[in-house]
């Protein structure tokens, strides 16, 4: 009895077995066993999916066959676009932070000599001969200069209220024809500045008993800045978006 019950369970087993499918879609062999179609073991070539498909690799022991990782891909850094013009910006940085530190040691020294010259007139009762003359220099230095740095921050007074209702191509066209025109005066500022320069060598001012050629020599500098700031301005302007003209500057 204990034979035929085994028998029995045998055909009762490869009866399941040729009936099992696996989760995958993989239908075993008949002369599968159960337990290898449980386990999902298959040897050999990648079995066949419905549909025609076939699954690549092999899947032993139960286990999934990993998916290989792509090959990776050699990548080269590709150099920044623009990097003369990353440059210059730096350049122009600088040289808007030397003037705008020169200008504030010239104003420091104005209020100084303007705070001594009072000590000296109603304390010591002594007048001072050289900070009016000093202040004055000084103070044409400092408003050259400071017009560079205004210009490079769009910080000058202008009218823009016809400009804002131009479309955008008439828009572009009127402030980069504004920013040639100033550059225009601004290169006239250096050529004449320099030959107003060069005639006032010989004079001496009273006071310092200095050349004014040192004080001429305001024009001719500010109107270098002013030039290149224009220029990059104008640069800016070709491709700025239109509904950021009405607020020149970087």
């Amino acid at each position: 009895m204990d034979r035929v019950s085994r028998e029995a369970r045998q055909r009762a087993d490869r009866k399941r077995g040729q009936r099992t499918v696996d989760r995958h879609g993989l239908q075993s062999s008949p002369s599968e066993s159960l337990p290898a179609a449980i386990s999902g073991r298959q040897d050999g070539p990648a079995a066949q999916l419905r549909g025609g498909h076939k699954i690549a690799g092999t899947v032993d022991h139960g286990s999934v066959a990993r998916r290989t990782a792509p090959p990776a891909i050699e990548t080269r850094s590709i150099p920044a676009q623009g990097a003369p013009m990353t440059l210059v910006r730096k350049l122009l940085d600088v040289s808007e932070t030397v003037l705008m530190a020169i200008c504030i040691l010239m104003f420091v020294v104005m209020v100084a000599l303007g705070i001594a010259t009072v000590f000296f007139r109603f304390v010591v009762e002594s007048s001072l001969a050289f900070p009016d003359e000093l202040i004055r220099y000084l103070f044409i230095w400092l408003i050259f200069l400071g017009a560079a740095i205004a210009l490079r921050r769009n910080a000058h007074a202008a009218i823009g209220v016809l400009v804002e209702y131009l479309p955008a191509p008439l828009k572009r066209g009127a402030v980069m024809v504004s920013t040639l025109a100033s550059a225009g005066f601004f290169a006239v500022l250096i050529v004449k500045g320099i030959e107003l320069t060069d005639r006032v060598v010989p004079q001496i001012s009273p006071a310092l008993e200095v050349s004014m050629a040192w004080v001429y020599a305001a024009v001719p500098v500010s109107g270098v800045f002013l030039l290149v700031y224009s220029i990059e301005l104008l640069v800016w302007q070709r491709t700025a978006p239109a509904d950021k003209l009405s607020t020149l500057g970087s």
